[in-house]
């Protein structure tokens, strides 16, 4: 009787061995033979714009002026005045960022999904403008942003956009092609030395720092 008792005891011990070694060797299995999961969602992670959801766009014609019509904060959609302006859409402008900001760069984004007259589309961001209609939300005198990142549709920066901003320290200007900065659009950025563009993005205009 106590011989089977113990040898009962002894396989009960056994299976508890290998199931715990079945589940640390699953466990271990798991992140060994997945490393590109793993990889992939540490760089979601890192390449998110987190100053997205602050960036405020209007859409502009081709002369990069905004086509008349009103913003509402709440549904983030744009209403224009004339719906029959909508042809003369060639993109959006940036024109500041909303209040409450968080992060400490501004990364401007390719494309942008956005709303007008009811109607959501995916829009080139062409430039950044000065727009008297949006005054309190210019970029410009902004002490909170260090770095800036303008990606390839962006051709154009209106005179003053960034003027004044005290602790910019970081320019840097991704695309090909090139990219005009009115005057003054950068003045008296006095950390700021020279934009860099690491894929040989060519910038027309002068006096861009004052």
């Amino acid at each position: 009787m106590k011989k089977r008792l113990v040898l009962k005891t002894t396989l009960i011990i056994a299976l508890l061995a290998v199931m715990v070694g079945l589940s640390v060797y699953s466990t271990y299995a798991i992140w060994t033979t997945m490393p590109a999961a793993s990889v992939v969602f540490e760089m979601g992670v890192v390449n998110e714009n987190a100053s997205l959801k602050y960036q405020l766009f209007v859409p502009i014609n081709a002369d990069n002026e905004r086509i008349d019509g009103s913003y509402n904060f709440t549904t983030k959609e744009y209403t224009l005045t004339n719906p029959a302006d909508s042809v003369n859409v060639i993109g959006l402008a940036l024109v500041g960022m909303e209040a409450g900001i968080t992060v400490d760069f501004l990364q401007i984004p390719d494309i942008h999904d956005f709303s007008i007259d009811g109607v959501i589309s995916t829009l080139p961001v062409k430039a950044v403008i000065i727009d008297t209609e949006y005054r309190n939300y210019y970029l410009r005198g902004n002490s909170v942003l260090i770095r800036i990142i303008i990606p390839q549709n962006v051709n154009y920066i209106g005179s003053g956009a960034f003027v004044s901003m005290t602790n910019l320290t970081t320019l840097i200007i991704h695309g090909t092609g090139d990219i005009l900065l009115g005057e003054y659009s950068f003045a008296d950025c006095r950390k700021l030395t020279t934009p860099q563009t690491p894929d040989g993005r060519t910038i027309t205009g002068t006096k861009y720092l004052g």
